[in-house]
């Protein structure tokens, strides 16, 4: 089996957590038909400090409330810690917080996003080389819940992925990156909590609240099918397209 280290970079709310778990019981559950891996959990929270990049044989970096422009105090090791497992050519996967990361580590850019708020499902069109994550389909559904996004890409990526709001949705980085703003480890019921949590606390307008929740019921997911390619790239079979 092979041993995948999953970086928790946050978590979700004490109500999320009880019902779901945290974001790294959300990645173990989504990947628990790919048997072939192996979960550790580290995390770099409450000032512990990130592994080894050899302490895996591939890792997966999960979302977070944080944006990777905000001066705290683990950013700057961890962007070391993804140049060096690039230089390694260790197999890594970023969720939202970690597509991003992956991006500002690698000579990108992440702004606050001038669209807006990314919140509830998205269809997200396949490039060329992006069909091939799932059998030449044109396109794929995934959730999403961000502010931020990747406004300047870095040397060497290659985009798989793309939407009129997201335009960098899905990245790869030669045989060793893969990553997505959306989140494709969110089931409608935890992206249905994560948009209830944000309408309590953040004073945007109803109406992007409620066409958020309209298309958990009009837009099925398709998480599932991406999973298999996640897997093989994990366990270091190469990227899946």
């Amino acid at each position: 089996m092979t041993p995948v280290g999953i970086i928790e970079t946050g978590r979700p709310s004490q109500k999320i957590t009880a019902q779901h778990g945290d974001f790294a019981d959300m990645v173990i559950q989504y990947l628990a038909d790919q048997r072939q891996l192996r979960f550790s959990v580290f995390s770099v929270l409450n000032g512990k400090p990130l592994p080894p990049v050899d302490a895996c044989q591939s890792w997966v970096l999960t979302g977070s409330s944080h944006a990777v422009y905000d001066k705290l105090s683990w950013i700057i090791p961890f962007e070391n810690f993804l140049r060096t497992a690039a230089e390694r050519l260790v197999p890594v996967l970023g969720i939202c917080f970690g597509h991003q990361l992956m991006a500002q580590a690698y000579g990108g850019k992440v702004e606050k996003a001038s669209r807006g708020r990314g919140i509830g499902m998205h269809r997200y069109t396949l490039t060329q080389p992006g069909k091939r994550l799932l059998g030449n389909a044109a396109a794929f559904n995934l959730a999403a819940a961000h502010q931020d996004q990747i406004v300047v890409l870095p040397e060497g990526a290659t985009r798989l992925a793309s939407s009129p709001f997201c335009p960098n949705a899905a990245l790869a980085y030669g045989n060793h990156g893969l990553s997505f703003q959306g989140h494709p480890e969110f089931t409608p019921k935890i992206e249905r909590a994560i948009i209830e949590g944000w309408q309590k606390r953040d004073p945007a307008p109803r109406a992007i609240y409620r066409a958020a929740m309209e298309t958990l019921d009009r837009m099925p997911p398709d998480a599932r099918r991406l999973a298999p390619a996640l897997g093989r790239f994990l366990a270091g079979g190469g990227p899946p397209f």
